[in-house]
Parts: structure tokens; sequence; C-alpha cells
């Protein structure tokens, strides 16, 4: 999976903690390392017939407690805006800069640019984007599905659900990022 042996303890780490608990794990990483390496968390996604998955708030907010979450608190490489061929296809029910989940990086990454931006309620304008950067995080999260990721953080700290659950929040890869290959080693 990752391609150098002496980092094989990294993915065996999060193997081995699965195992023995349902993982929630908030990252404010952008790399795709731990869907990588367990890619049955849920992460709100779902499919929808195109070339990336749309986000349903509900696969986050009524979760079980038998499958873990993993909620990319500051975005993702893999995150970008709809390419569908039939433009209104979610017109009505998706807002303009809602997010999709692509398959890889570089086909999110052709989503990226292009796009119109919004005020604040500062009177500065905020790129609300895949990526989260800089300053006015709170104006950049309030599209999906930032919004949601925030409000089950706080929800399964404040609940703490079951004794089997642990609760990760992953603040910086300890190891270089590969852009190409979108993980960790």
């Amino acid at each position: 999976m990752f391609g150098k042996k002496e980092n094989a303890w990294y993915a065996q780490f999060f193997q081995d903690l699965n195992r023995q608990s349902i993982l929630d794990i908030a990252t404010l990483n952008y790399d795709t390392t731990i869907e990588r390496i367990l890619p049955d968390l849920n992460n709100g996604f779902e499919d929808c017939g195109f070339n990336f998955k749309r986000f349903n708030p509900i696969l986050i907010a009524e979760h079980s407690n038998t499958a873990g979450r993993l909620l990319h608190m500051h975005g993702c490489l893999n995150f970008g805006y709809s390419q569908t061929p039939n433009i209104n296809k979610f017109v009505m029910e998706d807002d303009h800069e809602d997010l999709y989940l692509y398959q890889d990086y570089i086909t999110a990454k052709r989503t990226w640019f292009g796009r119109s931006g919004n005020t604040s309620q500062s009177g500065e304008r905020a790129t609300i984007g895949p990526l989260i950067t800089g300053l006015s995080k709170t104006d950049k999260l309030q599209a999906f599905p930032y919004i949601y990721y925030n409000i089950a953080l706080a929800e399964a700290i404040r609940k703490n659900p079951a004794p089997q659950h642990a609760y990760l929040v992953l603040n910086s890869c300890t190891v270089q990022l590969d852009p190409e290959n979108q993980y960790c080693f």
C-alpha cells in the first residue's frame, strides 16, 4: 500500500486500532492516507451516477455504532466541484459551493478553478473550496460537507455514544506527502 516498508507501521497502527474500536477520525490533513488504509469509513459521500460522489448529510448524522466515520475538517485533495454533462442536475438541491468527492486528485483538481467566490459578512472575499487555508476559516466552513463535519465532531465528543468508540483528531502528516499517489509516506 505505501510502497516504502519503513512506513508500514503507520497503516498497521490504524488497522489495529480499527479492529479494537469504532473509529471516528477528524483530520485536518488534505491527503487521502486514512481512506486508503481504512476504505470502509463513512465520509458521508454516496454514489450519484457520475464520476464523483455527492455528499449526503444523513449518512454522517445517522451513523451507527458499528461503523466509523472520516471527517476531513479542512478539505481533501479529492474534493471538487460538480462537473456533470447536465449542469442543472443538482441545481435545486445543491449550493454553488457544495463539494463532491472524486476518485483521484487529478480529476478533482480540474474542477477547482474558474469559479466565482463569495463575500463574507465582514465584507472580505472568502473562497470556499476543496482545501480550507488561510484566515477567515469560519466563513469558509459553511458549505457541504464542512458544516456537517463540524456538527458531527461536536456531537461525537459531547455524546460519546459507546465506550468502544475511539475519537482521533489528526493534525499533521508525520511523513512526506506524495501528491501523485495522494498519501503520506
